[in-house]
């Protein structure tokens, strides 16, 4: 009987569900054990070691290689924000101050 191994630990419960969906697109059952915790407990989340993705014994060399190779991606090479977008947040603040100004003083 094939029993679960712990594969790997997780201390972001996406980061880990993210992985069981991967393994699973490729034909390797898996399980997140203490997702619960992380949730619902998340200072014992620590204490327990993090959050735990389990796959069966005779898949473990085939899901350890797969999640090895995942292409990472540098997220600082990236411009998802403009770079005047300090500017913005300000302009943005600015205005919505301004415009509930008058809501705020009149309702007194």
């Amino acid at each position: 009987m094939n029993k679960l191994i712990e594969l790997k630990r997780y201390y972001d419960l996406a980061e880990a569900n993210a992985v069981r969906g991967y393994l699973e697109s490729n034909g390797i059952s898996a399980k997140v054990f203490d997702g619960f915790t992380a949730t619902s407990l998340w200072h014992y989340m620590f204490a327990l070691g993090g959050i735990r993705v389990c796959v069966l014994e005779k898949d473990y060399d085939t899901a350890l290689s797969l999640i090895n190779n995942i292409p990472k991606t540098d997220l600082s090479t990236k411009r998802w924000l403009p770079d005047n977008w300090q500017r913005w947040a300000v302009l943005i603040f600015l205005v919505s101050w301004l415009l509930s100004y008058p809501v705020l003083y009149l309702s007194h």
